[in-house]
């Protein structure tokens, strides 16, 4: 399902900055040029910079650190965003101010982090494209068979409040958020 412009103009900035962190890890020779770097890429790398970490190393491999840190979030960020909304991506977002980690707070304070978060809050009234397919599918199913009872499963908990909301606005449902 194609997102609406505004889901890929964030989107492009949270690129962006991901791009930023990734080319900083090859400059580093952390990571290999001209390959397209993913999740299990990055997750490797940390892997073997913790290892070296505690095998005595410093220095840059601590820069190291918190750029693929941050370059793991803003994959995050970017997911939530394409497949969960709007919504999910800004809670995501506003919640890196508040963490714990030096990285997540160093990540916040990005100025192309704040204008994605900005522009992703600026969405949360548009919604995802999924949110009018499982309408469509739930009020199909409703049609052929009035009394079915249906399960809708998501990844993240931020959605359940979306999903539940967006469900409730179609007749005879009365949507109910179990997290388990």
């Amino acid at each position: 399902m194609p997102l609406p412009e505004g889901y890929k103009q964030a989107t492009k900035v949270l690129h962006a900055a991901l791009d930023v962190r990734v080319n900083k890890l090859r400059s580093m020779h952390q990571l290999p040029a001209n390959v397209r770097v993913g999740k299990r890429m990055l997750l490797e790398l940390g892997e073997r910079l913790h290892n070296s970490l505690r095998r005595g190393g410093a220095g840059a491999l601590y820069g190291a650190v918190q750029l693929q840190s941050q370059a793991m979030s803003l994959m995050h960020a970017i997911d939530l965003l394409e497949t969960q909304g709007a919504y999910s991506a800004t809670r995501f977002l506003s919640r890196l101010e508040r963490a714990k980690t030096k990285s997540a707070r160093g990540l916040a304070r990005d100025p192309q982090i704040i204008q994605a978060q900005e522009l992703s809050a600026s969405l949360e009234k548009t919604p995802h494209p999924k949110e009018s397919k499982l309408r469509e599918l739930v009020s199909d199913d409703l049609k052929s068979n009035p009394g079915a009872k249906i399960i809708v499963f998501t990844q993240f908990r931020d959605t359940v409040e979306t999903i539940a909301e967006n469900l409730n606005r179609i007749e005879r449902v009365q949507a109910v958020r179990f997290v388990g």
